[in-house]
């Protein structure tokens, strides 16, 4: 009976696991949607605001800030956690790291 009931099971696994392997492969869309526009290959662009007097005097003053514009990060951003690659992107704006590379590439010590 158990010999039985083992051989049933074991065979229920491998019917589920073929079924599985056979099943269509999804495009997963990481981190939007469908109608997020395409990028150029030069992404560096000035956008102005659409109604500049509703700018606040502190940022409409300011000449030295740099604004980045990129999707919703998902995670912390602690290096260590990062999830995706664009909260990558903004720890490496952060956060140094401990080893960069020279001219020629090799790495070198970033202390």
């Amino acid at each position: 009976m158990k010999k039985r009931l083992a051989t049933m099971m074991t065979l229920l696994l491998v019917i589920a696991l073929v079924l599985s392997a056979c099943a269509p492969k999804a495009n997963p869309v990481q981190g939007g949607n469908e109608n997020t526009p395409e990028l150029s290959k030069d992404a560096s662009e000035y956008i102005g605001a659409k109604d500049p007097s509703k700018l606040p005097e502190g940022p409409k003053n300011r000449k030295d800030t740099i604004i980045i514009g990129t999707v919703a990060p998902e995670g912390s951003l602690n290096p260590i956690y990062t999830g995706t690659l664009y909260d990558s992107y903004v720890t490496a704006l952060v956060f140094d790291g401990m080893i960069s590379n020279d001219a020629e590439g090799n790495p070198t010590s970033n202390v």
